[in-house]
């Protein structure tokens, strides 16, 4: 077996007009490997932080001062919403629903924000997101009107919640096994800290009728906070790019899969492909957005995320409809949604070149078990809020 049978890089070469997609299709051997650029190039990252512990520090750093302004902003922009509501004389309700669409909205965009960040790479992730949370809270700090506020509300569900979920993902990018659950639960003790003070910044700001301030200061906090990590990551990768360490061959994953189904014999003479600079994609745009589409699964997340928004809204639109669960509009959207979600597993399971939820991953005990841990967590947390309300 040759060494271009062996590894399977995403992105590298020149795949023909006619298989530009073949690329992303997993090879028919058992030592082929396929991995998201992405992921390789933060792995990269990795080796390179090995060699550069001062920005390694710096990142860790602003990424705990960002966990801590993300705390500040949960504990304390829910109240404003009451401010919100008064200014904009609106019944509560309206902006009841609005917390319950946004909650959808953020649960819904996580795996969109997930597999960009793998096929592009973490820091541009963050520019993203970051991108949304600003003009998200920008435009709720200046609205006039109750519809630009929702607008604002959607930015900063998004921006928040890709916030969230990318310091997570870096924190295990950067840190070894047995470290990871330490410093994953360290991106939560800031709220052991704001605590204490949310409640006065919360006071002092209704006090003086400034609830716009309540929003607008995390479009000013948030990019200092996360800008030394973005800008770390950055040199990072280019660094890593530079010396040649962008490769697939890079990351340990194809290092085991090398280790695993070769001798060393093969190993030695492909000891020199490890250090190979990853070649650059010569791709019409056509092709390349084709590619990254079907990478990134974006008509199966499209079905997802639809289909859970069209099923769980009527749950909260009930109360305000007309005759309430026998408004056809909301049957109508429950049934809808239910259809796109078993059209989102056909689609996954049959069609899907890259699925966004791998039978593997699906029938792995582990994971299923994790994730009914985790929605008796969340069942629990709500319901509690409901009762002490």
């Amino acid at each position: 077996m040759s060494t271009e049978d062996k590894i399977s890089p995403i992105g590298a070469g020149v795949p023909d007009a006619d298989n530009a997609s073949d690329v992303l299709k997993p090879g028919a051997n058992a030592g082929d490997f396929v991995q998201s650029r992405g992921v390789t190039r933060m792995e990269a990252v990795y080796r390179e932080t090995k060699s550069n512990r001062k920005l390694f520090w710096l990142v860790g750093g602003s990424v705990l001062v960002c966990a801590w302004a993300y705390s500040l902003d949960s504990s304390t922009t829910s109240y404003y919403s009451v401010d919100a509501s008064s200014y904009f004389k609106q019944h509560s309700s309206v902006l009841a629903t609005l917390s319950i669409a946004t909650s959808i909205i953020s649960a819904v965009s996580k795996p969109f924000i997930a597999k960009i960040s793998d096929i592009t790479s973490r820091p541009y992730t963050y520019l993203l997101i970051l991108g949304f949370y600003i003009i998200g809270y920008i435009i709720a700090a200046t609205s006039k009107t109750i519809s630009a506020y929702v607008v604002g509300e959607v930015f900063v569900a998004i921006g928040g919640s890709g916030i969230d979920l990318t310091n997570d993902i870096i924190v295990a990018d950067l840190t070894p096994l047995e470290w990871r659950g330490f410093a994953s639960s360290m991106l939560s003790t800031p709220f052991i800290i704001n605590t204490w003070f949310s409640g006065k910044i919360v006071d002092a700001l209704e006090k003086r009728n400034q609830w716009r301030w309540g929003y607008g200061m995390f479009a000013i906090i948030m990019p200092i906070a996360l800008g030394p990590a973005v800008a770390a990551l950055i040199w990072l990768d280019r660094m890593a790019k530079k010396k040649g360490v962008v490769n697939i061959a890079s990351s340990n994953a194809a290092r085991r899969t090398l280790d695993n189904t070769a001798d060393q014999e093969f190993q030695e003479k492909t000891i020199n492909l490890i250090n190979t600079p990853m070649v650059g994609n010569k791709q019409q745009w056509t092709q390349s957005l084709k590619m990254n589409l079907e990478e990134i699964d974006a008509f199966g997340l499209i079905l997802l995320g639809f289909g859970w928004s069209l099923l769980l809204l009527p749950f909260s639109l009930k109360t305000y409809a007309e005759h309430g669960w026998r408004n056809q509009s909301l049957i109508a959207m429950m049934i809808v949604g239910g259809l796109l979600l078993f059209a989102y597993i056909v689609f996954e399971m049959k069609f899907a070149r890259v699925p966004s939820a791998p039978r593997r991953l699906v029938f792995n005990k582990t994971f299923v078990m994790a994730i009914i841990i985790d929605s008796f967590y969340m069942c629990e947390y709500r319901f509690l809020r409901l009762l002490f309300t």
